[in-house]
């Protein structure tokens, strides 16, 4: 009882101090788990080893109890006794036991020894056996031992050579040290081996493109077996930016006339669903400025997953000759029951189109609408905050960054803007510096 009051009173090394006492009296794992728990949650990394310890002497088999030794014992960068326990933890009889050994040494807290217990533990048999997405792979790169990574997913390779996510993360590897042919070898293969996925089709379109390989890319984006919307967002994006010709920018014309032929085809797909089609065909007419037959498209989008952004493109188009179109289609999205996070854009894509017509005040009360609708968000926060300098109302908006930072204390770009707003707008030198350098940190 004690140490639940402690606890109450944010006193956790107490509760964890009184836990241990009653743990060894009564020989009560979970109090012992209640104390390392506790001395983990104060950061008292000593205070949780010994509460480990107990836990492990009344519980010698309990997998938590061994994890919570061997965290605290990495955290102080005790390597050789952490590794005697995630060996002892990966000799245990339990499926979890590779995982949870791998999430210790990927632990933020384990990054001054994950180097050196990854270089260590790179030959255990058990880590090795893990699917190559939850194995050593992925931490070698994340730990930058991309060398190491590569070995690893060869050595995957050797076992399975028909396995696409060793060869996408071999890739990968090949990726950070700089190998783009060799990458765009290994993406090959996957695909060859995993054809439907999308987001690896599209992967490896990235990497061609990285290496101004475009004339590659639409015969791979047209090799899909299925009809994706993603798959023709990224044929417009290729025709859009100038990457249909190799070496040379196409003429509007030009461009004009592939995303008609594309329009085309998109139109005698049956593949696609209705409102993809309709959603693509709306963003081709609106980049050849075709204004009319856009809106057709768009408006046909029907309530779903793809209407919040097409009534948003729609306000776009409205906006050029229709501010007050525009602002009515948006404030039906507002008032929707669409996703919160399309509402928020409504809001913020109302503001810029009222910013942009140089109409501040009314950008601000839209915002502080918004606002009051949904006060901890902290992107319309920043937003507000932004059109109060553009306003010169540095008050409200060192509040509303000021709030943001308290939601989001890592907010690195909150940060940043009201350290140079500060430097712009005011005398306060070395607060609004601290501020910056709390960004540049972050």
């Amino acid at each position: 009882l004690a140490a639940e009051f402690a606890a109450a009173e944010k006193r956790p090394e107490d509760a964890a101090r009184l836990y241990i006492e009653a743990a060894k009296s009564e020989k009560r794992a979970d109090f012992a788990e209640r104390a390392a728990r506790f001395a983990l949650a104060a950061r008292n990394f000593g205070l949780a080893q010994e509460a480990a310890e107990l836990w492990l002497e009344i519980a010698p088999k309990d997998l938590n109890a061994l994890q919570a030794q061997a965290f605290a014992l990495i955290v102080q960068g005790k390597k050789d006794e952490a590794l005697e326990k995630l060996r002892a933890l990966l000799l245990m009889d339990s499926p979890e036991s590779a995982s949870l050994a791998l999430n210790l040494v990927a632990a933020p807290d384990a990054s001054g020894l994950a180097v050196e217990l990854l270089q260590e533990l790179k030959v255990e048999p058990k880590l090795l056996a893990l699917p190559i997405e939850r194995g050593l792979v992925p931490l070698s790169l994340r730990l930058k031992q991309n060398e190491l990574a590569l070995e690893l997913a060869a050595a995957h390779l050797r076992t399975d050579a028909n396995n696409p996510k060793a060869w996408l993360w071999q890739g990968l590897a090949e990726i950070a040290l700089k190998r783009g042919d060799d990458a765009a070898k290994s993406y090959a293969k996957a695909l060859s081996l995993d054809p439907g996925n999308v987001r690896l089709r599209l992967s490896y379109v990235q990497i061609l493109s990285s290496q101004d390989r475009f004339a590659e890319i639409e015969t791979i984006l047209k090799a899909a077996p299925k009809a994706e919307a993603e798959i023709y967002q990224a044929r417009i994006a290729l025709i859009f930016t100038n990457q249909a010709k190799v070496g040379r920018a196409s003429k509007p014309a030009t461009k004009k006339k592939a995303l008609a032929r594309l329009a085309r085809e998109i139109e005698r797909t049956k593949g696609l669903n209705l409102a993809g089609r309709q959603s693509l065909l709306g963003q081709i007419y609106e980049l050849t400025e075709q204004p009319k037959k856009a809106l057709q498209w768009y408006r046909a989008v029907s309530k779903g997953e793809l209407w919040p952004n097409a009534q948003m493109r729609i306000a776009v188009i409205q906006s050029e000759n229709d501010l007050k179109g525009a602002r009515r289609t948006l404030d039906a999205l507002q008032n929707s029951d669409a996703p919160n996070p399309a509402i928020v854009d409504a809001y913020l894509l109302e503001s810029e189109l009222l910013a942009k017509a140089k109409r501040l005040d009314e950008a601000h009360s839209t915002l502080s609408e918004a606002v009051d609708r949904m006060p901890e968000d902290t992107a319309i926060l920043y937003a507000r905050a932004m059109n109060s300098f553009a306003r010169n109302d540095i008050s409200a908006l060192e509040s509303d960054l000021k709030h943001v930072i308290e939601i989001d204390p890592q907010n690195a770009q909150a940060l940043n803007a009201l350290g140079y707003s500060l430097l712009d707008k005011t005398e306060r030198v070395e607060e609004a510096t601290n501020y910056i350098q709390q960004a540049y940190m972050l």
